[in-house]
């Protein structure tokens, strides 16, 4: 067990151990022949208080009693009665006003002195279509009181009813006021009755006397507590009469503050009456024994700490140096000694403690021998890390440890990503390329971190990254349990250029079959354009196959100008400048792709609303910008169709206006639109949605870049099923300004 007093002197302890023994002895007797006493006093205390009760509540019930049958009496008179019947029936004012001021000087003269607890009479019919109130009625409480009183049938005592400060204490009794003939009721009769005035009045007979001594010492407080907790209490006084005063509590009964308590009901209306006195009044007469007692206790040791003088110089002095050579040893002086002048108990523990401090000081010494070794190790190993944390921290690489259990240890910021998917556990988290085991498991982390794999590598997507990761097991630790090391390098640049690459010998292929289908096809292209020129001179102006005739040749020189952009498509080539009626163009755009249109149950109309249709540019390539556009657009609905997605005719409507010097035309057709995954790739080359063999993924780039040639752009502005539409700037051939270029998207292709 451990002392509880280990933080004080011994001295000290001394002297409260003879002290505390001389408080016990004449303390705890003091107290007990006290208690003693007290409890017979006590006895006689509980007596009184319950005697006190019983009297006070027989008094106040016979008082509240008094009351009741007063207010009995009232409403049993006849006068009254008949009076107030004929109030309530009479229906004319001047004959309802005589019956009041009657019935008014009736109660203020013949019943209200009668009673002087009453301090308010009110005469209330069951409709309230009838009231008289003489005297002092409350205000705030009124129609609580008169709603309680009228649910009433009988007799009724109300509790407290709500006052403002200053104000008495009121509370209601009310009865019924029936007629004189019949008996019904007609009414209520309510008193309103000052409750400190009945609890005086009650109490009269029954209050000690002033010369009273045990009134004088032992003050009782008597309490009245309604059903709500609202109660009054009467304070005593000092008064040469030796009557209370009667006074309402500020807030609900609580905790009593300590003392003895009785609580009698009063049965006329249900309330207690709390008998109350406090312990300090009721032991007065023995709380100076203790004090005496504990004086002599005080005395007593005072004399015996005179005595402790020797065992202070003898005992505690010595057990003070042994302290002080025992703090100076902690501060770090080991040559410290103890001087030894007895042969007793303290001499031994002075001898012993001395061959400890020699001890203390051998030890010291070869231990700070170790700690500076030790400290010349760290400051070695300190370097190691610092030099190895440079190393992985400027790695490119990311480089991430792993515990046994899959935890990081250590890892660079080249490893974020990785240590992100490994601390979230990534569930979807995929292979670049097709793996063999994607059937086997769908989680890419627990594939790569398998305990029977010595080493591991995979291409995985992570985020909008692609990493190579390596995984290499470490040693066996202490436990035996081996941890993993992660080298994730980042390859998304590297197989961008590798599909640039790719796509740039596409291109270089694609220049060489050009080459050849341009030999190929400009052949019976010219004798087409020949024939055709030739048809369109024999046939009279007045033929109608004379314009299907020109439309051959106008396209059959497209299809020419065409071959030659798919092999200048690789190179900047300007084209031929001149002004351009696009409305014109559009015209036989829209006259051109209707054959194909109709197949495709797709209506091509023009809404060429623009004031200035003339741009600077090579009309061949703006109709074949135009007809790229038009034919994507029947293109794709005609896809659609096969696929069961167009159930409803499709219109391409072809719109012009003018913005800021440039002539926007909006190519808007209402079938399926495009994917929203595809959105982003639709101007990119060789890029089609459209079935293998049935799309080059040329048409949309070659436009944009006929546009781009023309100094404006093109744009996705929406794509939606039931709305797609294509906005085409071109510069204006009388502005001075450039067309707007066309906003790009994130990926810098257009939005």
């Amino acid at each position: 067990m451990r002392d509880p007093l280990h933080c004080m002197s011994v001295k000290y302890k001394l002297t409260l151990a003879f002290v505390s023994v001389c408080l016990l002895a004449f303390g705890v007797g003091g107290f007990l022949v006290s208690r003693s006493g007290s409890s017979a006093l006590e006895e006689q205390i509980k007596a009184r208080i319950d005697l006190q009760g019983r009297a006070s509540a027989r008094a106040l019930n016979d008082g509240l009693r008094l009351l009741g049958r007063r207010t009995e009496d009232f409403a049993s008179d006849g006068f009254l009665r008949e009076r107030f019947d004929a109030l309530v029936a009479a229906e004319d004012d001047d004959t309802r006003r005589g019956l009041r001021d009657e019935l008014t000087r009736h109660l203020l003269a013949n019943k209200l002195p009668l009673v002087p607890a009453f301090v308010g009479l009110t005469l209330i019919s069951n409709d309230r279509s009838a009231r008289i109130d003489v005297g002092e009625v409350a205000d705030s409480g009124d129609a609580a009181a008169i709603s309680d009183a009228l649910a009433r049938e009988e007799l009724h005592h109300s509790d407290l009813l709500a006052a403002a400060p200053g104000e008495p204490p009121l509370q209601v009794i009310s009865t019924p006021l029936r007629r004189l003939h019949g008996g019904d009721a007609i009414g209520r009769l309510v008193a309103w009755v000052d409750t400190s005035v009945w609890i005086s009045a009650s109490l009269e007979g029954i209050r000690p006397t002033p010369d009273d001594d045990s009134a004088r010492h032992t003050p009782i407080v008597l309490r009245i507590v309604d059903h709500r907790g609202e109660s009054l209490t009467e304070v005593p006084t000092a008064g040469d009469d030796g009557h209370g005063r009667v006074r309402r509590d500020t807030a609900r009964e609580g905790r009593a503050d300590g003392g003895f308590t009785r609580s009698i009901p009063i049965r006329e209306n249900g309330w207690e009456v709390r008998v109350r006195l406090r312990s300090l009044d009721a032991f007065a007469p023995v709380s100076g024994l203790q004090s005496r007692f504990l004086g002599v206790g005080i005395v007593l040791a005072l004399l015996c700490a005179v005595l402790l003088l020797f065992p202070m110089r003898f005992l505690v002095r010595p057990l003070g140096e042994l302290r002080e050579a025992a703090r100076r040893i902690r501060a770090g002086d080991y040559s410290v000694r103890v001087a030894v002048d007895s042969a007793d108990e303290i001499g031994d523990l002075a001898r012993s403690f001395n061959h400890m401090a020699e001890a203390v000081h051998e030890k010291t010494d070869s231990l700070s021998r170790a700690a500076e070794e030790l400290r010349a190790q760290q400051r070695r190993l300190r370097a190691q890390h610092e030099r190895l944390d440079t190393v992985i921290r400027t790695l490119r690489d990311g480089l991430v440890v792993l515990d046994a259990d899959g935890g990081p240890l250590l890892g660079n910021d080249a490893a974020k990503p990785l240590m992100e998917m490994l601390a979230r556990g990534d569930e979807h988290l995929t292979s670049h390329y097709v793996c063999r085991q994607q059937e086997a498991t769908r989680d890419c982390a627990a594939c790569l971190l398998q305990r029977e794999k010595t080493t591991a590598s995979c291409v995985l997507d992570v985020d909008d990254r692609v990493l190579e990761v390596h995984v290499t097991r470490l040693p066996p630790g202490d436990d035996g349990r081996r941890g993993r090391v992660l080298v994730a390098r980042d390859i998304t640049e590297r197989l961008a250029r590798d599909e640039r690459d790719i796509h740039r010998e596409r291109l270089s292929v694609l220049g060489e079959v050009a080459a050849v289908m341009a030999h190929e096809l400009n052949n019976p292209l010219t004798a087409i354009r020949m024939f055709a020129q030739m048809l369109v001179d024999a046939l009279p102006p007045q033929s109608p196959y004379r314009e299907y005739a020109d439309v051959i040749v106008r396209n059959t020189e497209t299809c020419r100008r065409s071959i030659g952009e798919l092999l200048g498509y690789a190179n900047d080539s300007a084209p031929e400048a001149g002004p351009v009626a696009v409305h014109a163009v559009l015209h036989d755009v829209a006259q051109f792709t209707r054959p194909l249109a109709e197949r495709a149950h797709v209506t091509v109309t023009t809404e060429l609303t623009a004031d200035d249709d003339v741009v600077s540019g090579d009309e061949i390539q703006i109709r074949q910008l135009f007809v790229n556009l038009v034919l994507n657009a029947v293109q794709a609905v005609a896809a659609a169709e096969d696929c069961g997605a167009a159930d409803a005719p499709v219109t391409v409507t072809l719109r012009t206006s003018n913005d800021e010097g440039a002539l926007v035309t909006d190519v808007t057709d209402t079938g399926p639109g495009i994917p929203a995954g595809v959105r982003a790739r639709a101007f990119d080359a060789f890029f089609s949605t459209k079935p293998r063999g049935e799309g080059t993924g040329l048409g949309l780039p070659t436009a944009r870049r006929i546009a781009e040639l023309h100094g404006g752009g093109i744009e996705l502005v929406e794509s939606a099923p039931g709305r797609t539409v294509f906005r085409v700037r071109l510069r204006s051939a009388h502005s001075t300004r450039p067309a707007p270029d066309a906003p790009r998207t994130a990926e810098g292709t257009p939005a």
